[in-house]
Parts: structure tokens; sequence; C-alpha cells
């Protein structure tokens, strides 16, 4: 392989060998006539900050051998088309999970969700403020990945009323936990503080909970120590923000 890397002069095709072949001194001597054909990719992070070109920053983006900079890129670049392709086809999850935040694509966002093999990505896929409407409440339902259906939770375009019927119905309690961090309304938080059978969520619903007789009320009177005991905790941060 090292003598067919001799003769490659396409710096596309020696970036992809300097970034996935298997072995070190191919890899190496990739890198190496990657210097002198476009040392702009021997690039680290901090060069990026300096760099404000979009063209510029698209080929790091792209093509540079780290992932440091290629993250760096990511996070200047504007097209939209370039962050959907970065997405989906860099092999290092930390540089698709930032680029996806940004992608507006509604397939594309679907793709990645269904598809990439990193949770850390399919989450920040799902809370991207391009998915909304039914698509999103449908995911955030029935999507067979609970690491999914909880980081739908997040996503600002989810309405209240699926939030509180996932909160209450979704089989795993991870979901349903992450469900009760992001629901507004006091009644049903109090209603799942009294009564969800896993004593975590009752106590999360209780720190997003401000009505301290509600409060006091669970002190003197649940049969569960860890809930009186967070409730307590909670009432008295709540007295002294006062």
């Amino acid at each position: 392989r090292r003598a067919c890397v001799v003769k490659i002069e396409d710096e596309n095709v020696l970036v992809d060998v300097a970034r996935k072949d298997s072995n070190h001194w191919v890899r190496q001597l990739a890198w190496q006539k990657i210097e002198n054909l476009n040392p702009n990719l021997i690039i680290v992070e901090d060069d990026v900050d300096e760099i404000i070109d979009e063209e510029v920053l698209i080929v790091i983006a792209r093509h540079a051998l780290t992932w440091k900079a290629r993250l760096a890129a990511v996070e200047k670049i504007n097209d939209t088309d370039v962050l959907a392709e970065i997405a989906q086809d860099d092999e290092d999850y930390r540089v698709r999970r930032v680029a996806v935040k940004r992608v507006e694509d509604e397939d594309i966002m679907l793709k990645i969700i269904d598809g990439d093999e990193f949770k850390e990505v399919r989450r920040e896929a799902v809370k991207n403020s391009n998915l909304k409407g039914d698509v999103l409440s449908n995911i955030a339902k029935n999507h067979k990945d609970w690491n999914v259906r909880a980081a739908a939770m997040a996503n600002p375009n989810l309405d209240e009323d699926v939030k509180i019927e996932v909160a209450k119905s979704d089989k795993t309690w991870y979901v349903r936990n992450d469900a009760v961090s992001n629901i507004a309304d006091e009644d049903v938080l109090k209603d799942i503080a009294l009564n969800d059978l896993h004593s975590w969520i009752r106590v999360n619903a209780i720190w997003h909970i401000t009505d301290k007789m509600f409060l006091l009320d669970i002190i003197e009177s649940d049969d569960n120590s860890f809930v009186r005991k967070s409730a307590k905790e909670r009432l008295k941060k709540l007295i002294d923000e006062v």
C-alpha cells in the first residue's frame, strides 16, 4: 500500500488514507505527501480560530486530518449543505454531533436519528430545533431507541401535552424522567410527585415544584424516606432563595 501512496497525487484520497488506513506507516507517508501538496490540511484546532473565510473553513471541515480541527471549522461554517454532509459522513462522532445541531433538512435528520451508530449523535439530531410538528411528536412517543425518545423531551418544539403523555406512559423510566425535567405544568408535576411508581422520577418532579405547602405536605406524610428528604431539601432551597 505504501508503494501506491507514493503515486497518489489527489489530496482528498491522501487525506482519506491518512485518516483511516489501518497501517501506521501508510498513514504517515500519506501525511507527509499532504504536507507537500496542501499544508492547510495539516492544521490544528488553534489555527482555525484565526480563519474567517468560509471556503477555507469548508475545506478544513471536510479534509483536515485531526478531528479537533474539523470540529472547530464546523462550528464556524454556515453552509447547511456542507453541515448536512459532515453530519452524515465524518468518521468521528464528535464532529458529526456538532454538525447535526444545525442541519436543516428533515429527511437527513431522520436518517441520522434512525441510523447513526452513536447515541450522542442521534440525541443531538432529535434535539435540533428544525425538527417539529407531528414528526417530532411521533419520535418522542414511539421511536424504538429510548435514548432518542429521551432526548426529544429537550426539543423546544415538542408540545407540552406530548411531554406529559410520555412522562406518564413511556415504558422506560429514563425517558419519563427526562420528560418530567421539561414539563412546566406544576399541577402535572405534583401528580407525578405523588403517584409515579419510581422514586427517582417523583424526586425529579419535586425539584421542579415551587409550591411550599405542597412540599411541606410531602415532608410530613409521604411513606418514602428518599422522597421526604428530597422535598425537605427542595423546600429549604426555595426558602433560602427568598
